[in-house]
C-alpha cells in the first residue's frame, strides 16, 4: 500500500465497509495509513479478476493518533478516529470534504476530542469501539496515570447520536465478544 499513501506513513488498519449493510455489491476495502490517507478499494476477489478490484479514491483526514485501532464499524457506516475527530467514510464517499466539522460525527465534541488528541495523540490507549449490542460507539482516550480521576471516554449513542463521557473508568483497551464489553485495567 505504500505508493498509495500519498503523505507517507504505515498501514494501519484494512476495514471491510458496505453501503448497503452487506446485502448487496456495494462492498469495500480500506486501507488507512497513520499519515490519515484513507484509500478505498471496490470490487470482488482481486485474485480471481484483477480488473473487477479497483481504487475508488484516496483522501486525507489527518494523522491519526497512536495506535491500531482507529477504525470501527458500526450501522453500515465505517468510522475512522484521526487528528480532526472521527469521521464518517460515508460521508467522505459522498464527496464531503473531510476538513469540515460537518464532516465528523464528533462535530458536537471537537473541541474536547482534538484538545486531548493534541495534547495525547503519542500515546498508546487510544481506540474506537462499536457496542452495538448497547448501541454505543466509545473512544477511550488513553489515561493520565495512577490517578483513576483522569481517566475518561468518549461515548456516542448510535440511535440518537448523543455524546457523553465515562469519567473515572480505567479502561486502559476495550473489546467485544459475544455482545458483552470487556475492558483492560493497569
Amino acid at each position: 500500500f505504500g505508493n498509495k499513501f500519498l503523505t507517507g506513513g504505515y498501514l494501519v488498519s484494512l476495514s471491510n465497509f458496505t453501503l448497503d449493510g452487506g446485502n448487496g455489491p456495494e462492498d469495500y476495502l480500506v486501507a488507512l495509513s497513520s499519515s490519515g490517507d484513507v484509500v478505498v478499494y471496490q470490487g470482488t476477489d482481486p485474485n480471481s479478476v484483477p480488473a473487477a478490484f479497483s481504487i475508488v479514491g484516496v483522501w486525507n483526514i489527518g494523522h491519526l493518533p497512536t495506535g491500531r485501532r482507529q477504525a470501527a464499524n458500526s450501522g453500515g457506516d465505517l468510522y475512522i478516529l484521526c487528528s480532526q475527530g472521527v469521521v464518517s467514510v460515508t460521508q467522505i464517499l459522498k464527496g464531503v470534504d473531510p476538513g469540515i466539522v460537518p464532516a465528523y460525527i464528533t462535530g458536537k465534541i471537537t473541541p474536547l476530542v482534538r484538545l486531548d488528541i493534541a495534547s495525547k495523540g503519542t500515546q498508546l490507549g487510544w481506540s474506537l469501539t462499536n457496542h452495538a449490542a448497547e448501541s454505543m460507539l466509545i473512544l477511550t482516550v488513553p489515561d493520565g496515570g495512577e490517578d483513576y480521576t483522569t481517566y475518561r471516554q468518549y461515548v456516542m449513542d448510535t440511535t440518537t447520536r448523543a455524546w457523553t463521557r465515562f469519567l473515572g473508568v480505567p479502561m486502559h483497551c476495550i473489546a467485544v465478544w459475544k455482545n458483552s464489553l470487556y475492558m483492560g485495567c493497569p
